[in-house]
């Protein structure tokens, strides 16, 4: 978190009857995916292959829809990123193997006009001891904690996080935890793919469930705070026993 946020208007996120179909058989593709979210931290739950890691590489322009639309601020999501204030986490982060950590954030924050300098982030702390450390040494947690604070130094408007607790030990989850309702004070809008279920109890204002491509279901904590208490409940409902949830 900047030592001094600024608090910027909510960015409304809109996907409309977006269809992404891959070559190769159940990739995890989208098919008449709609969703708008706009302000807080949206959560996206479903098994495996329902299509959240492909969505959220729409948002950020990865993947470009084969037929309808997503955009971010009332533009098309390409856009969007090429004019930054988007950060992005994917499951895997790739970091430079032959930079430090130290080197790889510098880069980041050059590259990033807004981008305040890494010593100010709450998260300098807890990476002070990774600085000269090669990324290529560094484990799958503290290679997430690094990508986290790179995803975030731009002081974007939009955060899109893929699995982001995974390989992360509970104090660093729970960091996360405060992090992400900062940024919600900000007026960040955050997307969060997840299968932690009690985690996103804990910071999600709406949830979104996904299943062959496409939203099934929503809930909002305002409109229903009570859903939020029993959210394996609601996914048993709507995904039964999948084995690939």
């Amino acid at each position: 978190m900047i030592s001094a946020p600024e608090t910027r208007p909510e960015i409304e996120i809109t996907a409309s009857d977006v269809t992404y179909r891959y070559s190769r058989k159940g990739a995890g593709g989208l098919s008449g995916f709609t969703l708008s979210v706009k302000g807080g931290v949206v959560g996206l739950v479903g098994p495996n292959g329902a299509g959240k890691t492909t969505f959220l590489k729409t948002v950020i322009g990865l993947l470009e829809p084969q037929s309808g639309t997503v955009s971010i601020g009332g533009r098309p999501s390409r856009e969007a990123m090429a004019t930054g204030g988007l950060g992005y986490l994917p499951e895997t982060p790739l970091l430079p193997a032959y930079l430090t950590v130290q080197a790889f954030l510098r880069g980041v924050s050059l590259a990033s006009p807004r981008a305040s300098d890494p010593s100010t982030w709450s998260w300098s702390e807890d990476l002070k001891s990774l600085l000269e450390m090669r990324c290529s040494a560094l484990s799958t947690g503290q290679a997430k904690r690094v990508a986290l604070t790179a995803a975030r130094l731009d002081g974007p408007s939009v955060i899109v996080l893929d699995e982001p607790t995974t390989g992360l030990d509970p104090s660093a989850v729970q960091r996360l935890r405060r992090e992400l309702e900062a940024e919600k004070a900000r007026g960040v809008t955050a997307i969060v793919s997840s299968h932690h279920l009690d985690e996103l109890q804990r910071v999600a204002d709406a949830i979104a469930f996904v299943k062959d491509g496409a939203v099934i279901g929503t809930v909002s904590r305002a409109e229903s705070p009570g859903a939020f208490t029993d959210l394996d409940r609601r996914f048993a409902e709507l995904f039964g026993d999948d084995d690939d949830a």
